[in-house]
């Protein structure tokens, strides 16, 4: 909502990148200052191991991993993860 707010001109917000890109690319938003941070948050995809995995749920993985590698904003799913 408050994206949108700021879309409409009531004010300025603060937002996530892959959130707010396509406004940014189109003019619907603008930065007000070229500084960027890197947020401390973060998501994690964690499953627990087991000998033989469900077709679904790798399914899934393979699934979200592609999505994500698909996002041009998000740099860090590009590389693989060496977490257990």
């Amino acid at each position: 909502m408050v994206i949108q707010a700021a879309i409409e001109g009531l004010g300025v917000a603060l937002g996530r990148e892959p959130l707010v890109i396509e406004a940014l690319r189109d003019g619907r938003l603008v930065r007000p200052f070229p500084e960027t941070t890197k947020s401390p948050f973060a998501y994690w995809l964690v499953r627990r191991k087991e000998k033989q995995e469900r077709k679904k749920i790798g399914e899934f993985l393979e699934w979200i991993k592609f999505e994500a590698q698909q996002q041009p904003t998000l740099p860090e799913f590009r590389r693989p993860n060496q977490a257990v």
